[in-house]
């Protein structure tokens, strides 16, 4: 793996939030390799795998066209950025009573 390609996420925050319709548990916020501010990234539930998925901040636009405001177009960062969040999520789970914090009580 090249330098570039490595990622190191630092200051992550944790905001859950009740599940919405579109499987959103929780907003994240982060700093990524001491360059640059991430926030607004939301944590969704994943049918597919049964488990979490990262998405990137989305805005809507005038017209209705949503766009996609921050997302890595590199697979292998992707997929660090991905492992860091859900990992730091799913331990952030472990810690607390996650009823408390999505709306199941």
């Amino acid at each position: 793996m090249k330098k570039q390609d490595k990622v190191i996420l630092s200051e992550i925050r944790i905001n859950p939030i009740p599940i919405s319709k579109k499987g959103i548990v929780a907003f994240v916020s982060f700093v990524l390799n001491d360059n640059y501010h991430v926030n607004e990234v939301m944590i969704a539930t994943s049918p597919k795998r049964q488990d979490f998925r990262v998405v990137y901040p989305l805005k809507t636009g005038q017209t209705g066209a949503t766009i996609q405001i921050f997302y890595p177009i590199n697979k292998t960062i992707g997929q660090q950025i991905e492992q860091q969040v859900l990992d730091y999520y799913k331990d952030f789970l472990s810690k607390i009573n996650k009823d408390d914090y999505h709306g199941q009580r």
